[in-house]
């Protein structure tokens, strides 16, 4: 009996050893995990297929920096952060509308969008902040903020946060920094005040963009495949450790969209394997926004891109969120409503289609019965052609 205790003891101690080693391992390296792209080597790093993914692929090509392979210009920018450090974005000035800045002519022979079907909303130009996810760069963008520009004609800035194109160490902190200087960069350039610039947050960028949208403000907040609380991913990923007592990196965004209450569309898939369609359901469900819209898109994972049916169904919520159709105003303050958008797959010989099912819950009983009058019925299911 002796012998067996001795033996248990023993295993019990080299299991506790085990457990606090990779415990400590797991504190030590939480910056490498949360912000994976700050340590990737740069020229082994190339932008992503237009085909299949938004995210960074490894090759051993260098990236070009200094033009799009679109027609838009896009051109690299710097700002500076409130402590200091020189940031680089990378700037589209879609040139459909475009009030050249400082002096400067638009350049010639420039087209706003890349096909007249993308329905531009309006000949009055948006202004859209981009942040990527954590395992992206500012410079593997240009693809992205181009179909961006053509959707919403807008000005499209890329922003990138320290660390990952320099020597400073990434935080949370430092990130709303980061977004904070690149917001008012875009304020500054056009004249601007934070609730007339849209922010569209990636993945990681979503926490960024709901910290940035509670304490700047913000004309739309579009969240792309992000998460309620990272400390809540983290914690599903790793449950055998005390994760939310740990992490230092919280990206509270359930906090955040309880302070910014404007217009929300966020897009999520659910075949998400990095953040569960769940874990973004509950943020939409839990914002306090209004309007605010939910995008589903069955087959949909975390790394594939956007295809242009889900960038319509976003551009049109943007519209309807934004300008009144028939007046080409801004609308009143809308009552607390919240409306839900789901791709449903359809198989039909040879061809596969979109059926896009919108549901509106309006305040009140008469303010529905006034919106029935006054406007075609919202309900409507549409179906759109796959590309």
């Amino acid at each position: 009996m002796a012998a067996i205790r001795r033996n248990a003891i023993r295993s019990l101690s080299a299991i506790a050893i085990v457990y606090c080693l990779a415990l400590i391992a797991l504190v030590n390296l939480e910056n490498r995990l949360v912000y994976p792209g700050a340590y990737m080597p740069p020229t082994r790093v190339s932008p992503p297929s237009s085909a299949s993914q938004d995210s960074p692929t490894p090759s051993p090509v260098p990236a070009q920096r200094t033009r799009s392979q679109n027609r838009q210009p896009i051109i690299d920018v710097s700002y500076r952060t409130c402590d200091g450090i020189l940031l680089r974005g990378r700037l589209l000035e879609s040139s459909a509308s475009q009030s050249a800045p400082e002096g400067q002519s638009a350049p010639d022979g420039q087209s706003a969008a890349e096909d007249s079907s993308h329905d531009a909303i309006s000949n009055t130009k948006e202004t859209v902040l981009v942040l990527h996810g954590n395992g992206n760069r500012a410079v593997y963008l240009d693809d992205r903020i181009t179909r961006i520009s053509n959707y919403l004609n807008a000005n499209v800035l890329a922003a990138e946060y320290r660390g990952f194109e320099d020597s400073h160490t990434p935080s949370e902190e430092g990130l709303l920094q980061d977004c904070i200087a690149a917001m008012d960069f875009l304020c500054k350039r056009y004249d601007l005040t934070p609730d007339e610039v849209t922010i569209f947050g990636a993945s990681l960028g979503g926490g960024c963009a709901t910290a940035l949208a509670a304490q700047r403000g913000a004309k739309v907040v579009i969240l792309d495949r992000t998460f309620d609380r990272l400390v809540d991913v983290a914690a599903h990923k790793y449950p055998i450790f005390p994760v939310r007592s740990l992490m230092k990196n919280r990206f509270d965004s359930l906090s955040h969209l309880q302070v910014y209450r404007g217009p929300l569309i966020m897009i999520h898939g659910d075949r998400d394997e990095v953040v569960a369609m769940e874990r973004g359901r509950n943020l939409f469900e839990q914002a306090a926004c209004s309007p605010k819209h939910w995008i589903e898109i069955p087959g949909l994972s975390h790394m594939m891109r956007l295809s242009d049916n889900t960038l319509s169904l976003m551009q049109q919520k943007f519209k309807d969120f934004t300008v009144d159709a028939s007046t080409g105003l801004k609308p009143l303050p809308p009552a607390d409503r919240s409306t839900s958008s789901k791709l449903e797959t359809l198989s039909a010989p040879g061809q596969t289609y979109a059926k896009s099912i919108m549901n509106i819950e309006a305040s009140t009983a008469s303010e529905a019965q006034a919106t029935s009058e006054a406007a075609p019925d919202l309900t409507k299911a549409s179906a759109e052609r796959i590309e």
